[in-house]
C-alpha cells in the first residue's frame, strides 16, 4: 500500500488553487473592513493609502492608532502644516483607542508640544481608557494642569480606573487630589471587577455606593464582592441582582442572595436561566423560589433542545 502525503506546499504550487486561496482572502478582507478601511471600490486599504487619505485630519493617529515608528515618517516637520485643532483632537482621541500605547502618545505630544489634552472631550467621549499606562500618564499630567475641565477628567478617570480594576491608579488619584469629588459611581463600577478596590473605597472614602454595586457584583458572578457588600454596607440590592446572576449561570450567587437577602427576583430569573441553558440554576429557582417563569422559559428551552430544563 502506497501512502501519499499532501502538504500545503504541494497544494500551493497548483496555480488554480493558489489563485482561489488569494481570491477568498481578498473577499474576507473586504468583508471585514467594509465601511471603515476601504477605498470605495471594495478593496481594503494599505498603509500608504491610509496615510494619503487621512493625513490632513491625522486619522492615522485617531482612527487607526498606528505606532510612532511608522507615523513618524509621514508627519510633517512643521506641525503648523496641520491645523492646531486637528492635532489637538486627534491626539486626544488617540488616548482612548484600544491599540494606543504610551510610547506613541508621548512622542505625539513631543511632536506637537503646544497641544494640551482636551480633558472635557475625554470625559464626554463615552469611552474608557483601557490602557493603564496611558491613564496613569494622563492623570499625572492633568494633576498639574489648570483647574476646570481637568478636574472633571480626574473624576472620570477614577470611574474608569474602578471599572478596569486599576487599584494603584485609584490610590494615586486619592492621594494627589484631596478635594476630588467623586460619587457612588466609583464603588458601583468597581463592584463589577475588583474586591480590592471596593475594600479600598470602603475604608478610605465616604461616598459609599448604591444598590447597583451589589447588582453589578451579582451580574458578574463576584460572590466575594456580594458577601463583602452584604456584611459591610447597607445599600442593599434590587431584584435585578438575582435575575442577572441567574441569567449568567452563577448558582452560588443565586443561593447566597436567596439565603441572605430579601430583594428576591422576578420571572426574568428563570426565563433567562432557561434560555441560557443553566439547568442547575433553573432547578434551584424551581425548588426554592415562588416567582416562577413565563411561557418563554419553556419555549426557549425547547428551541435550544434543553429537554432536561423542559422537564423541570
Amino acid at each position: 500500500m502506497t501512502t501519499t502525503i499532501i502538504t500545503f506546499q504541494s497544494i500551493y504550487r497548483m496555480k488554480y488553487i493558489r489563485q482561489l486561496i488569494f481570491n477568498h482572502i481578498n473577499n474576507i478582507s473586504n468583508q471585514l473592513y467594509q465601511g471603515s478601511i476601504f477605498d470605495g471600490r471594495g478593496r481594503s486599504l494599505k498603509g500608504r493609502d491610509i496615510i494619503k487619505l487621512t493625513l490632513p485630519r491625522l486619522e492615522m493617529v485617531s482612527k487607526f492608532a498606528m505606532p510612532w515608528n511608522y507615523i513618524c515618517h509621514y508627519l510633517p516637520t512643521d506641525v503648523d502644516e496641520i491645523e492646531f485643532k486637528q492635532r489637538k483632537r486627534a491626539i486626544t482621541q488617540y488616548c482612548h483607542h484600544p491599540n494606543a500605547t504610551l510610547d506613541t502618545l508621548v512622542h505625539l505630544l513631543e511632536w506637537s508640544p503646544t497641544v494640551q489634552i482636551e480633558w472635557h472631550y475625554l470625559k464626554n467621549s463615552g469611552c474608557d481608557i483601557s490602557n493603564q499606562e496611558i491613564l496613569e500618564y494622563l492623570i499625572k499630567r492633568c494633576s498639574v494642569a489648570v483647574a476646570g475641565d481637568s478636574n472633571y477628567f480626574l473624576v472620570w478617570a477614577m470611574n474608569s480606573a474602578c471599572l478596569n480594576g486599576y487599584l494603584e491608579i485609584v490610590k494615586l488619584l486619592d492621594s494627589i487630589k484631596d478635594d476630588l469629588k467623586i460619587d457612588k459611581t466609583a464603588m458601583d463600577r468597581a463592584s463589577r471587577v475588583s474586591i480590592d478596590i471596593v475594600k479600598y473605597l470602603h475604608e478610605n472614602r465616604t461616598e459609599g455606593c448604591s444598590h447597583y454595586a451589589m447588582d453589578n457584583a451579582s451580574s458578574n458572578g463576584r460572590l466575594d464582592i456580594v458577601k463583602f457588600l452584604h456584611f459591610n454596607r447597607s445599600e442593599g440590592a434590587s431584584e435585578n441582582a438575582m435575575d442577572m446572576a441567574a441569567q449568567n449561570g452563577y448558582l452560588e450567587v443565586v443561593q447566597f442572595l436567596h439565603e441572605h437577602r430579601q430583594e428576591g427576583c422576578s420571572k426574568v430569573a428563570m426565563d433567562q436561566a432557561s434560555r441560557k441553558g443553566h439547568l442547575d440554576v433553573v432547578r434551584y429557582l424551581s425548588e426554592h423560589r415562588s416567582e416562577g417563569a413565563t411561557t418563554d422559559a419553556m419555549d426557549w428551552a425547547a428551541v435550544n433542545n434543553n429537554i432536561d430544563i423542559v422537564k423541570v
